[in-house]
């Protein structure tokens, strides 16, 4: 598959949302027993230029944030988005900070399925979409059309419309409110098209349909210079379809926008303000099996995928979106939800303030177009052009979290000529500027303030940065966060002041997120660490393309169905797979205070208490796990005799819950303890006592069997 450069990559969404066993206990006003607060003080340098933007000004130059002081500052909420983004990735956490889109296409190459397998079976139709305020629904009424040259309007009613004009400023000049004159043609030309003509003076009435700028081809432009005449009401289409399909039109066709007498409307805005008293709203339709499948404002109607973004999410895992889960973000940075369930943050940031002189520059012009969800070759998991996925796919994945990489520099891009309008300037601060704040922290667990600190230092690694502010796509605000541990503060709940030992700290959280992930001790080769961490290296961008693509590649990309670059990192292509976490589930669900958000009569509920049950029995078997292999331990001193009598006894007691790799490793276990003990001379209630235990062992037969026949010969 031919590979895709841009200035973003995205880290892997997880199957599996993480939700802390405490989360039904966390609360502002009861205290942890082993919780803690206290203050974080740390510095932040920027490797890059910084633009943490607060204003544009009247020459378009997007103005650094500073304090009442006139002195740089980052405001704490950016520094707190930045850090919540990080933990969200590394504690898989949920991706619901998205807006649900429900795209479509409309894909006029020469091979493509819009035009092969929708088009050209099902012509679209005409006709006006219209609500019943009685019936509390749309309906959708058929009509005839015709083309009418913007020529003839001009010469006819001297109102001058090119295909350049937006379709609101069309509707500006002729508005769809009123009812117009022409003369229909029979149909001529190869297409066998029917033309109105001799305008305000025919025998048919119908209003003028305005469709935006279409993109043109080879030949004539002069070819591109019509628009559309509906006429001749007919009869209603009944279809169950409707009422979605008017929602997927609205949601499909707001990207236009235009001023007309000063206010800024877009194309559905405008529309339904200014729509025609009688019909309704002018559309053009697809029918498939006699069922409305898309409406348009253009004869080729855009086409809405089968699923929305938030439909894909959904797929993938519902626990992204369920408010009954609460992510190790949301427990600590607070999250919304209704009914009293939400949580206040126990993290609080105060602005950074800058301590080192200023020296600021103005960029020159840039374009830091977003990226869009359309874009198929980036936003979903692709493997093969075979294979290519859509939103149209049940099982098409949605990228990820969406993050600019660290550049060594900031570059201003190379602008052309036609996109002047979304063009700006920044006030950047040059690289190695130091800025000071402090984070106020209440009531967090040991566990929830290794994260914090593993957030800032980024796995306490200096060759890893943050991304902050403007800039993102072209270098800027590559940053990095060290702690100032002589001036900050950890208080136990029982008031103890601890130690703040930042490599503890860290360990403690990648132990206590390898102990999370399924299989154990993996977390940092999941591919949403591999990921986050290869795009906060300074040395990412030597081995990969992180530049914007030409507009004019998008076609070909398309054409060739190619797909975004795997990152390298490393010496080598991270897999967006392997070593995924497995989905597991949380003993704090439909506990405690989060008990009135279960849903009894939910299916989906009863999995995730299922999966909740299962963890506690594990969490049992772990901690009888970790009860004998302290038991183990206190045998090592123990005389051979009594370590391996002990051993036996341990054996016994644990045998009945033992996996099949388990029994494997305790047959292992017992074949060391029959060496051990052959070597030793036993006495006759030595050997009472050794028969007495291994006659209760029922794994490993043959083992146990050779070791009891041993013990009654001697």
């Amino acid at each position: 598959m031919s590979k895709v450069y841009t200035p973003y990559h995205f880290a892997p969404l997880s199957k599996w949302v993480y939700m802390p066993d405490w989360a039904h206990l966390v609360s502002q006003d009861v205290p942890f027993e082993d919780g803690y607060s206290g203050m974080i003080e740390y510095n932040l340098t920027n490797m890059t230029a910084l633009c943490v933007g607060d204003r544009k000004d009247k020459n378009n130059v997007l103005r650094i944030a500073r304090n009442p002081l006139g002195t740089p500052v980052i405001p704490g909420s950016s520094l707190k988005g930045m850090l919540r983004n990080v933990l969200d990735i590394c504690s898989f956490g949920k991706f619901n900070q998205i807006d649900d889109k429900q795209l479509s296409y409309r894909d006029i190459s020469a091979q493509s399925d819009y035009l092969n397998k929708i088009i050209k079976n099902n012509p679209p139709i005409a006709g006006w979409i219209k609500y019943d305020v009685k019936k509390q629904v749309w309906t959708f009424t058929k009509c005839k059309f015709a083309k009418v040259h913007h020529d003839v309007i001009k010469s006819d009613l001297k109102i001058a419309i090119s295909n350049e004009d937006k379709a609101i400023e069309r509707y500006a000049k002729l508005p769809l409110t009123s009812n117009y004159k022409a003369t229909i043609s029979e149909p001529r030309g190869k297409q066998k098209n029917c033309w109105a003509e001799n305008l305000g003076k025919g025998d048919i009435e119908g209003q003028f349909v305005f469709t935006n700028k279409r993109i043109k081809g080879q030949g004539d432009a002069n070819f591109y210079n019509f628009s559309y005449f509906f006429y001749g009401k007919q009869s209603e289409i009944s279809s169950d379809t409707i009422q979605q399909e008017v929602d997927n039109l609205f949601s499909n066709h707001r990207s236009v926008t235009a001023k007309v007498g000063g206010v800024e409307y877009d194309q559905v805005d405008y529309i339904q303000k200014h729509s025609h008293p009688e019909h309704g709203i002018p559309v053009f339709a697809l029918m498939m099996r006699g069922k409305v499948h898309s409406f348009g404002f253009a004869n080729m109607p855009r086409v809405s995928y089968k699923h929305s973004t938030q439909s894909l999410l959904d797929n993938l895992s519902k626990e992204h979106s369920e408010p009954s889960y609460f992510s190790l973000s949301e427990l600590i940075f607070g999250a919304l939800r209704d009914e009293g369930y939400g949580l206040k943050s126990r993290v609080n940031f105060s602005d950074a303030v800058l301590q080192t002189k200023e020296r600021s520059v103005t960029s020159g012009p840039v374009v830091l177009s977003g990226p869009k969800s359309s874009f198929l070759g980036a936003y979903i998991e692709q493997t093969e052009p075979e294979n290519y996925k859509s939103y149209d796919h049940d099982d098409a994945e949605l990228s990820g979290w969406k993050r600019y990489p660290v550049k060594p520099m900031f570059e201003e891009n190379e602008l052309s000529n036609d996109n002047q309008a979304v063009q700006s300037k920044l006030e950047m601060l040059s690289p190695s500027h130091e800025f000071k704040g402090h984070i106020s922290f209440h009531n967090l667990k040991k566990e929830e303030l290794a994260s914090l600190v593993w957030v800032l230092t980024l796995n306490d690694s200096l060759g890893h940065y943050h991304s902050l502010g403007h800039g993102k796509p072209l270098g800027a605000g590559a940053v990095q966060i060290s702690i100032e541990t002589n001036n900050s503060l950890i208080i136990s709940n029982d008031g103890r002041q601890t130690e703040f030992d930042v490599a503890k700290q860290v360990e403690a959280f990648v132990a206590h997120m390898d102990a999370q992930v399924t299989p154990k001790g993996k977390w940092l080769q999941t591919p949403q660490l591999q990921y986050l961490l290869a795009m906060c290296s300074d040395n990412v961008s030597f081995d990969n393309d992180f530049k914007y693509l030409p507009l004019t590649s998008f076609k070909e990309i398309k054409n060739k169905k190619s797909a975004i670059d795997l990152i390298e990192y490393g010496g080598e292509l991270l897999s967006r797979s392997k070593h995924s976490p497995e989905r597991r589930g949380s003993m704090s669900f439909a506990k405690g205070r989060l008990a009135g958000l279960f849903d009894k009569d939910s299916n989906y509920h009863k999995d995730l208490q299922q999966m909740a049950e299962e963890k506690a029995i594990l969490a049992e078997r772990d901690l009888e796990k970790a009860k004998q292999e302290e038991e183990k331990a206190a045998l090592e001193d123990a005389s051979p005799f009594d370590k391996n009598l002990g051993l036996l006894t341990l054996l016994v007691a644990d045998q009945d819950s033992l996996s099949k790799t388990e029994k494997k490793n305790k047959a292992n276990e017992l074949r060391s303890i029959t060496k051990e003990l052959k070597e030793l001379t036993l006495s006759p209630d030595e050997l009472a006592q050794l028969v007495a235990q291994v006659s209760q062992i029922t794994i490993a037969e043959k083992d146990t069997q050779k070791l009891l026949k041993w013990l009654n010969n001697q």
